[in-house]
């Protein structure tokens, strides 16, 4: 259960020491998490994390993960205040004039701002893959984007279109490709030669070579280069640019959830609306870890 800064005096260790993570999980979130209100942020996380050689794990996904954060937040005890208000029968009753959160973060460890995972390179990611690209463009919220335009000729009548995630651009992009016909698989009750099949194949095989490639399609790269600062970024999507290995239900980060608490509270700063969960149909691929190798503690 320890991670290399775990207070083993708290006093919730010894109640968690035999548990499991998922056991850990549903002793703070049961009861729409009564005990999280006693615990910082990061307490929060290091309880339901397991430490490795250079990572801490949390078994569940982004989501999951953004949940659970959402769970504490919401049990914190907001700072409320009243004014009061004389009724008509010259009684009187208290109407609720603010709301305040004065979320604590960290407890035995120092909260500080650390900065989001924006995107920030010094040039185009695909220039570091043997592409030369030099034309820049600003989007439409002040991303700065790689604009270099790759023309290449297609078949027209075997161009095939296809969506594509891309760290890169930070998003899903057009690719484009020519569907060359496929050779039939061989049975073994027939000389594929001699099938039916093979001869329709042939057909399209010489149809495919005698048409020209006189489609044009313009590929813009578009990548991400340079987020501005004041970008919003989602709590989901600052998550889920941290998580530094792919699995299913696993999130992995280089840090201790004392350090990613520190990394929610600078979500929680941000000027705007304070929004947890990315909108519907925005997609977001890129990985501010994306070179990260796991070192187990066994290794």
């Amino acid at each position: 259960m320890a991670t290399s800064n775990t207070d083993f005096d708290h006093p919730y260790y010894e109640i968690l020491g035999n548990k499991s993570l998922k056991e850990r999980v549903e002793f703070f979130t049961e009861n729409s998490g009564k005990r999280m209100k006693f615990i910082s942020l990061g307490e929060a996380l290091d309880f339901v994390s397991v430490g490795g050689g250079n990572f801490v794990a949390y078994n569940f996904g982004t989501k999951e993960l953004t949940k659970y954060i959402q769970i504490w937040m919401d049990s914190q005890k907001p700072k409320i205040e009243y004014e009061k208000v004389q009724l008509d029968n010259g009684s009187y009753t208290y109407k609720e004039t603010s709301r305040e959160y004065g979320y604590l973060w960290n407890r035995f460890h120092f909260e500080k701002d650390v900065e989001l995972p924006y995107i920030n390179h010094n040039k185009c990611p695909r220039c570091e893959r043997g592409h030369n690209h030099t034309e820049l463009v600003h989007d439409r919220i002040g991303r700065l984007r790689c604009a270099d335009v790759r023309k290449e000729k297609f078949k027209p009548n075997y161009i095939s279109v296809f969506k594509s995630e891309d760290f890169l651009s930070a998003t899903s992009r057009n690719c484009f490709s020519e569907n060359e016909p496929d050779i039939p698989e061989y049975t073994h009750d027939e000389n594929i030669c001699d099938s039916i099949e093979y001869k329709i194949y042939l057909k399209k095989k010489e149809k495919f070579n005698n048409e020209e490639a006189t489609e044009i399609v313009s590929d813009v790269c578009y990548s991400i280069i340079k987020e501005p600062k004041n970008i919003y970024l989602p709590l989901e999507i600052v998550l889920d640019r941290l998580n530094c290995v792919n699995k299913d239900n696993q999130t992995f980060h280089p840090f201790s959830g004392f350090t990613l608490a520190n990394f929610v509270k600078s979500w929680h700063e941000q000027k705007g609306e304070n929004r947890i969960w990315k909108r519907k149909g925005e997609l977001d691929f890129y990985r501010e870890f994306k070179d990260f190798v796991i070192i187990s503690t066994d290794d």
